[in-house]
């Protein structure tokens, strides 16, 4: 329940990033409607929903209610906690990964090209 409460925030800033970025005709030509581009893109707004929440906690009691703030506090603990066991991601794995210790690559030769 209280990784939800990350996901729900990530979830409504990737709505309200939608909102304003759907004024561009290409935005929309690869985004048609909003809960395609949440579905896909929630994950890389949990680091500001979590900025968020971590402000939310420095606020006084009468924005923020301290039943919602042990909430919030409750959910950022988990997160920590689970990061902790997580794997930690592949750096520098992806379409244009420029590699010029390793010659004959595209990748090496588009980099000395330049």
């Amino acid at each position: 329940m209280t990784a939800k409460v990350i996901r729900d925030t990530a979830k409504e800033l990737a709505g309200a990033y939608y909102e304003e970025a759907a004024r561009s005709e290409r935005f929309r030509h690869f985004w048609p409607n909003v809960k395609i581009f949440i579905g896909r893109n929630w994950p890389s707004f949990g680091e500001l929903a979590m900025t968020i929440l971590t402000d939310m906690l420095r606020r006084p009691e009468s924005e923020v209610p301290e039943t919602m703030k042990a909430v919030i506090y409750e959910a950022l603990q988990e997160n920590a906690r689970e990061a902790v066991k997580r794997r930690p991601e592949k750096v520098g794995r992806g379409p244009m990964m420029l590699r010029p210790d390793q010659p004959g690559r595209m990748e090496q030769h588009l980099f000395w090209r330049r």
